[in-house]
């Protein structure tokens, strides 16, 4: 495996998780969605993909790691990181008249390896709940 940088890393695996998405079917809205604090310029929280799966708006976190040893790349999802993601995702909703439209929470798990053999990933549909 090459050796990536953090930030790279994440930006691999954002890459890899849209891949394997639009190869189901999905359809990309947006990426890196973000909401920012007008008054200070700080940003407040984001969502790796907004996407479509026929009629529901999906909000996927994209979680990649180098390797497994201390847990996967879904057990980095905290409480308070939910809770941003849920934030982002009802601004989203508000500011672009779909809140008639089903939406749910996909997180996309992605494992590199060092063998050379391709990337673990795990989707999971449906993977928290608003307020939950």
């Amino acid at each position: 495996m090459a050796e990536f940088s953090k930030t790279a890393l994440g930006k691999h695996g954002e890459k890899l998780a849209l891949e394997h998405l639009l190869g189901l079917g999905y359809k990309l809205i947006c990426a890196n969605y973000q909401i920012v604090d007008f008054s200070s310029g700080k940003k407040i929280g984001e969502i790796d993909l907004v996407m479509s799966d026929v009629d529901e708006i999906v909000f996927i976190e994209v979680r990649t790691k180098k390797d497994d040893l201390n847990g996967t790349p879904l057990d980095t999802i905290t409480l308070r990181k939910r809770r941003q993601i849920e934030k982002c995702a009802r601004y989203y909703i508000e500011n672009n008249s779909v809140e008639n439209q089903y939406c749910r929470f996909d997180v996309v798990g992605i494992t590199m390896t060092d063998n050379g053999s391709s990337p673990i990933l795990k989707h999971i549909k449906n993977a928290f709940i608003c307020g939950n």
